[in-house]
């Protein structure tokens, strides 16, 4: 599965590393994906170029755990852990600051924000008031634990400052499309509400009965960046 970004598209200098979309016409590219994250991981336990409880490296960390998940769950985990094992020798000789080392520093901060931007807008369509209203979610959410936090609304209306326009509206787009594919595997039928009558789970499709961890997983990384979110002082990710 590509993992559709529209916030990401950058390549860290001096590293090895494809940009998500140049993986995303090469395939899949979840592997590769992993191990650029946990590049930048290893170059931040070294360098320290993140703040120790940011929302920037929830965003690293929630992205990792569910690229993990997916490897997992196609079977392809043992690859990624193959080249994933000497990540930090393979980072050793980066320089942590001057004229080299900068501009690394900078596009691991400009890539951990840009994910950090895609995890609050897949947070936002999970809410349990869900307030995007020129999207419509499907009935059987009602089946769906979902999440709550009045930080996300206030986030999302700053993160719109700081990026081209449409582009957060786009985001949503491609996190309800997510969102829909994966809860579906958690819903359960639900009773009558206030708001809404009681109500059944459609069936499954065969190709993504497999999933189920996985989208556990997805609404799990979704519900540890929004945990963050709601723990730190910044209530969103602060452009580098």
């Amino acid at each position: 599965m590509k993992a559709k970004s529209i916030f990401m598209a950058c390549a860290i200098a001096m590293l090895p590393l494809m940009s998500w979309q140049a993986m995303a016409q090469a395939g899949d590219g979840a592997v590769e994906q992993y191990r650029q994250i946990e590049q930048m991981l290893a170059l931040d336990r070294r360098c320290a170029w993140l703040p120790p409880e940011s929302l920037e490296r929830a965003a690293l960390w929630s992205s990792r755990n569910e690229r993990r998940a997916w490897l997992e769950a196609s079977g392809r985990i043992l690859a990624a852990e193959l080249v994933a094992r000497d990540i930090d020798a393979g980072v050793a000789n980066v320089p942590c600051a001057g004229p080299q080392g900068d501009p690394v520093r900078q596009q691991v901060q400009r890539a951990a924000w840009e994910l950090g931007a895609e995890w609050l807008i897949r947070a936002q369509a999970l809410q349990a008031s869900y307030r995007v209203s020129r999207l419509k979610r499907p009935e059987w959410f009602h089946g769906v634990d979902t999440l709550v936090s009045g930080e996300i609304e206030p986030a999302v209306s700053a993160l719109r400052q700081q990026v081209p326009e449409g582009m957060v509206e786009r985001a949503q787009d491609q996190a309800l499309a997510d969102a829909s594919r994966w809860m579906l595997l958690l819903c359960r039928d639900w009773k009558a509400g206030l708001m809404y009558a009681a109500g059944t789970c459609p069936a499954v499709p065969a190709a993504d009965k497999a999933y189920v961890a996985y989208a556990e997983a997805w609404r799990q990384a979704a519900a540890d960046f929004q945990n963050a979110l709601w723990a730190l002082a910044s209530k969103q990710p602060a452009m580098p």
